[in-house]
């Protein structure tokens, strides 16, 4: 279950320890965990930070409880499954797993889940535990009363001095042992010093990367967290990286495949659940086909595969994905395909960009070409000549291209896919007469695999700055009218 982001805190008063527990009673946290080692001294002011969801993403209140009465119960379920079902319409709250606008089983089982828990604190560590070489966040969540408490691993000179960028010791937040789901804080010196809420490391020391969430419907392939070795020279081998798609298994990357049930979207790149049926093409017909039955059919999913399953076929008795031949093309058994019977030629497409591949396998990295023959009933060339376009999916008579491996597409480019982040610097454009930009007339972006991050802003009036969207104000000694900055 996803937290949803507040800036709305209660925050426990910053007097001693048992002042922070009275509060947590006090605000109904019965179950909260906090736990503070006897012998690490550590200062008051680490109490815990309250923090309560307000609307984020549409959803008012607790995620999964549509009916909004301040638990998850059967009504909430039979909801989230009438969704599902298409009985009823879209709700923000029940959008469980992954925050990715569509509910499906996945939601539900989310759910389902929660439901059974959501009296039990749920704790998550960002760097997966006591990993001291690795500067993190411990989150421990209340569903009951929809209120979750963080810290942060940081540097100190003492264990209960302030905080400081580099220092002697790291307080490192993790899960209480045991099973326990509260926030503990463990006190530890770092033979190199602490900067930055880690240890400093040395040569040979090793620390856990875990892999960022992978996306809706897949299983990591073939892991979701490997150990690296610190070589020196501010390199961690092996390198962290981003999930991706990857049907090779490894044990020193983020790669994902699609679970069970789940099937990948060429397009979209998406792992998709399978329906329980489907209208399946019997394929694409070549130049100098026809079909003589039909092109599509419905195929049922038996839970283990989908049938019947129907393949092209060259056949001149009528039926399900027969094709024969057109006029003026004849069958080349050696071949498979019907082939123009007369005059032919050579079509060569137009260059690609760079970093992309031909779709059809097979065909030349520098250039493509495939035979058109004449039919002689209409004096054209057939097939006809093609433009030099993006597709993942190619045949031999098309001009289609793909990203090599390793690059992926935005905007129409293919960019490398590589474990640094894809980034865009976005221009605001122009600017109304006597106005001038507060603060900035451009931003970077970063790809989060799905969109631009922060968004496309249009130039807009306000009065706030911002370094990520394109406010403007007035120049000065002009005013704001409500359309135009005029002259005072």
């Amino acid at each position: 279950m996803r937290n949803q982001t507040s800036t709305k805190s209660k925050i426990a008063s910053d007097v001693d320890v048992q002042l922070a527990i009275a509060t947590a009673v006090l605000l109904g946290v019965s179950a909260l965990a906090f736990l503070i080692m006897p012998a690490l001294n550590l200062k008051s002011s680490d109490n815990i930070n309250f923090v309560i969801n307000e609307p984020s993403n549409g959803c008012y209140g607790l995620m999964g409880d549509l009916n909004g009465n301040g638990v998850l119960d059967e009504d909430d379920q039979a909801m989230i499954a009438a969704i599902i079902s298409g009985t009823a319409s879209f709700n923000p709250c029940a959008d469980l797993e992954g925050s990715d606008g569509i509910i499906g089983p996945g939601d539900l089982a989310v759910f389902k889940t929660v439901r059974i828990k959501q009296d039990t604190p749920l704790c998550t560590d960002s760097d997966g535990g006591r990993e001291y070489f690795t500067s993190g966040s411990v989150t421990s969540f209340f569903p009951s009363q929809n209120q979750y408490e963080s810290i942060n691993d940081v540097c100190r000179n003492t264990t209960d001095g302030g905080d400081i960028a580099t220092g002697k010791f790291l307080i490192e937040g993790t899960c209480e042992e045991n099973g326990g789901t509260g926030v503990m804080k463990i006190a530890y010196e770092c033979p190199n010093g602490c900067k930055n809420g880690a240890c400093i490391p040395s040569v040979g020391d090793t620390r856990k990367f875990l892999c960022q969430p992978k996306p809706k419907g897949t299983d990591w392939n073939t892991v979701g967290e490997y150990t690296q070795t610190w070589t020196g020279a501010t390199k961690w081998q092996p390198i962290g990286s981003a999930p991706q798609y990857n049907t090779e298994p490894s044990a020193t990357s983020c790669r994902y495949i699609c679970a069970s049930d789940y099937q990948l979207n060429e397009e979209t790149g998406q792992c998709l659940p399978i329906p329980l049926s489907q209208t399946l093409s019997c394929g694409y017909l070549f130049p100098g086909e026809e079909w003589i039955g039909d092109s599509t059919y419905v195929s049922t999913w038996n839970g283990t595969e989908f049938l019947p399953i129907y393949t092209k076929t060259y056949n001149l008795t009528p039926g399900t994905c027969n094709f024969k031949c057109i006029s003026n093309y004849v069958y080349d058994n050696s071949y498979g395909k019907c082939k123009p019977s007369g005059q032919t030629r050579k079509f060569f497409c137009g260059a690609k960009p760079a970093n992309t591949v031909w779709s059809y396998p097979g065909s030349s990295v520098s250039y493509k070409y495939y035979v058109q023959g004449l039919n002689t009933a209409t004096n054209l060339w057939v097939p006809v000549a093609t433009p030099t376009i993006y597709a993942t999916i190619g045949t031999e008579y098309d001009c289609n291209y793909k990203c090599s491996p390793g690059y992926i597409t935005i905007h129409g480019l293919c960019i490398s896919s590589g474990p640094a982040p894809i980034t865009n610097i976005y221009y605001c454009g122009s600017l109304p007469e006597n106005a001038e930009w507060n603060s900035v007339g451009n931003y970077t972006q970063q790809w989060s695999g799905t969109s631009w991050v922060p968004p496309v802003a249009i130039p807009t009036y306000s009065t706030t700055s911002s370094n990520q969207s394109c406010n403007y104000k007035c120049k000065s000694g002009f005013v704001w009218d409500g359309g135009t900055c005029k002259s005072q």
